[in-house]
């Protein structure tokens, strides 16, 4: 499959936005969206972007992370999500490994990516597994309302 990897553009907003309601998490709003993806803009921070035939049809954040306890920095995978229509297809592969080479050029020395435990995760645990990352951690998480 043809795909052509490209970072965001603004123009991307609606395509995006789709993708995250079938990753399951719809933006709040557009207005919402578009200043998250404006904070993707700054050093150390990308979105790419898949495209076939002028349609974005996949896509990939990520943020890059200094380790106290390690030298290198540590890139964070923070969603990346595939058109249904376009799984299985070696697109999610691409844009993981585009998503590889940002890190590396951002002197990461590890990428993580977090997944939840639900059901309909279990096949993309298994992508990950298969391009290479481990189940090394447990992550614990608090909304900051439950804090107070």
């Amino acid at each position: 499959m043809g795909a052509r990897i490209r970072k965001f553009q603004s123009s991307d907003l609606s395509e995006i936005s789709e993708l995250l309601n079938q990753l399951g998490y719809p933006p709040e709003s557009e207005e919402f969206l578009k200043e998250r993806l404006s904070e993707y803009s700054k050093d150390g921070r990308t979105v790419l972007v898949a495209e076939v035939e002028g349609k974005v049809i996949g896509f990939v954040s990520a943020c890059i992370f200094p380790m106290l306890h390690h030298p290198g920095n540590l890139g964070r995978i923070s969603a990346l999500c595939v058109e249904k229509g376009f799984r299985r297809k070696g697109i999610g592969k691409i844009l993981l490994k585009e998503i590889e080479i940002f890190c590396s050029e951002n002197k990461c020395t590890k990428i993580e990516v977090t997944s939840g435990i639900r059901e309909e995760r279990k096949s993309a645990h298994e992508f990950y597994e298969g391009n290479g990352y481990k189940f090394d951690s447990k992550r614990f998480s608090k909304s900051i309302e439950e804090a107070t």
